[in-house]
């Protein structure tokens, strides 16, 4: 399972497909292994990979659901 490069591309729509890719590897690195499990991701999980604005962009775009995952 991986994360949806296109969901966080929608979040973050200016982000760098090698960007996207660093917080793909970064979740993966961190054991998000599902959807639920992103409601458990912090800001300093994803910081430096991201800045914090976006970090906190995709956190919250979580919350409320706003992504899936790619089997």
């Amino acid at each position: 399972m991986s994360i949806c490069k296109e969901d966080i591309s929608a979040i973050l729509p200016n982000l760098s497909v090698d960007d996207v890719s660093s917080v793909v590897n970064k979740l993966l690195d961190i054991g998000v292994e599902s959807a639920d499990d992103l409601q458990h991701v912090k800001e300093s999980d994803l910081v430096p990979t991201v800045k914090p604005i976006q970090a906190r962009k995709l956190i919250t775009a979580w919350s409320q659901g706003q992504s899936q995952l790619d089997v």
